[in-house]
């Protein structure tokens, strides 16, 4: 049954490769948008091996949902973090918007949307919640994880100097 439950992992991996391996460019080519921001698009970071750092963190909480979910025989805690995981992936086609250009992360979006609001709604057939809960949990959820990004981007520069002086 753990195979169901890494069909998210897998997908963030898949997107976030993307933006590893093309943020610190696109960051650099768009230094004025990027840095007039309040909060700079993916923190304005502009090293791969950073972002990478952020990602791992990332991606460790979503293998631990996965397998609580898996072990733990409910549907529900990936449901909603199926749906955040969507929020976030159509915030990159926002941002193309905001830009008016390719903005990292985009292209993965838009393969991975599509399979993302069908599992969403087989999910949601399966576990029937009511509009409310899926509207409170997935905006509680969506809070913070949000909160999770911004400690990230405020400190991936500082742990991965930390990191890469004991290394």
């Amino acid at each position: 049954m753990l195979s169901n439950y890494l069909w998210l992992p897998i997908l963030f991996v898949i997107h976030d490769f993307e933006e590893i391996i093309t943020v610190p460019k696109w960051v650099m080519s768009h230094k004025e948008q990027v840095f007039s921001k309040k909060r700079p698009l993916f923190g304005g970071v502009t090293d791969g091996s950073v972002l990478a750092i952020g990602v791992v963190e990332e991606l460790l909480i979503l293998v631990g949902v996965s397998l609580y979910s898996s072990y733990a025989g409910t549907n529900s805690l990936y449901f909603y973090v199926m749906i955040v995981y969507t929020l976030h992936l159509v915030a990159h086609l926002f941002f193309c918007l905001q830009y008016h250009t390719y903005v990292p992360g985009v292209v993965t979006a838009v393969m991975q949307l599509p399979f993302l609001f069908v599992s969403i709604h087989q999910l949601f057939l399966a576990i029937e919640p009511t509009l409310f809960s899926v509207f409170c949990n997935s905006f509680l959820l969506f809070c913070l994880l949000l909160l999770n990004v911004l400690v990230l981007h405020k400190t991936m520069d500082k742990l991965a100097r930390r990191l890469f002086l004991i290394l």
